[in-house]
């Protein structure tokens, strides 16, 4: 029966040891679910300055070129380029 109550013994440990881990993870959580929202604002703001600052540059290429500011930029074709890979 010593076999068994060292099993039993090392089982309650793990177990113990295992939720102590699973606290401090569900912890870490809660404190990234504190954060993400002011975390996403950052990124948000930060995306809308760079899309203003990019929408800004196009307007003002636009007007340095004499493109109509309502036309959409057409894709490039790089189809008709010579390549030097070969």
């Amino acid at each position: 029966m010593s076999k068994l109550s060292a099993l039993a013994e090392r089982i309650a440990q793990t177990k113990q040891s295992l939720e102590a881990r699973a606290d401090e993870v569900f912890a870490r959580l809660d404190e990234m679910d504190a954060v993400s929202p002011e975390v996403f604002a950052r990124v948000d703001n930060f995306l809308s300055t760079q899309e203003s600052e990019v929408q800004a540059l196009d307007d003002g290429l636009r007007q340095l070129s004499n493109l109509p500011l309502d036309e959409a930029p057409a894709a490039s074709d790089n189809s008709e380029k010579g390549s030097n890979d070969a």
